[in-house]
């Protein structure tokens, strides 16, 4: 008993660090980052004190990421404790908070899509980086880095047609439902039931092939931005 429970303790741990991580990386490089570079944004310059302004592209691309990671990482703790149980028991009222996390996290994260989008379809694309994404050899980096066909096809569907803010919308469109099946997972959570085992998996599918989609999306304008 005493080895499951420090187990447990250790399991807990790592989960904390490896969210500690998510957040100080994924904040800067992991979730559609680069992108804010393909407009021509009057905003994105920093101020003389090195702060970002709020409303650069590039500062809500970064904060949708942020926001996003962080639901994601609390849906694994959720995950955790449904893993555990059996070891653990469950706690309804713990986990129903964890989920109010991931809940109010994506929520954020929503908003401040439609903020970027707002503010993105009222900014002009950056001429010589639309050529590059119109230009650029994506069979090749699919090829050279190994990437999942189906995802990098979605990705390339609108980078090469120069369209950021295509990318910006269909990664909306996933948050949407990320939501949706959150507060439905959670209403089963407050009937004091376990939710449907396939709803979990569905979700978690939704959440790793959206953060891998804004990965593709960071790689492109990582490699771009590598060889200008």
């Amino acid at each position: 008993m005493i080895k499951s429970k420090n187990q447990f303790t250790l399991k807990i741990l790592i989960g904390v660090i490896i969210s500690m991580m998510i957040y100080t990386m994924g904040f800067s490089y992991i979730y559609l980052n680069g992108s804010g570079r393909g407009f021509e944004d009057p905003d994105d310059t920093d101020t003389a004190d090195g702060v970002k302004s709020e409303l650069k592209i590039s500062f809500l691309v970064e904060e949708c990421a942020g926001y996003f990671l962080n639901g994601y990482s609390d849906y694994l703790a959720f995950l955790n404790r449904i893993e555990l149980q059996n070891l653990n028991g469950i706690s309804y009222t713990e986990c129903q908070q964890i989920l109010d996390s991931a809940i109010s996290n994506i929520k954020n994260a929503r908003y401040s899509f439609e903020t970027l989008i707002q503010k993105a379809e009222n900014t002009p694309y950056k001429k010589d980086v639309v050529l590059k994404l119109i230009s650029f050899d994506y069979d090749d980096f699919m090829e050279q880095n190994g990437l999942n066909t189906e995802i990098f096809k979605k990705v390339e569907y609108y980078l090469s047609e120069g369209d950021i803010i295509g990318n910006y919308n269909l990664a909306y469109n996933s948050i949407c439902t990320i939501e949706e099946m959150l507060n439905s997972i959670k209403n089963e959570l407050l009937l004091n039931e376990i939710p449907e085992l396939s709803n979990l998996w569905k979700l978690n599918e939704i959440f790793s092939e959206a953060l891998i989609y804004g990965q593709y999306v960071a790689r492109v304008f990582y490699a771009l931005q590598k060889n200008k």
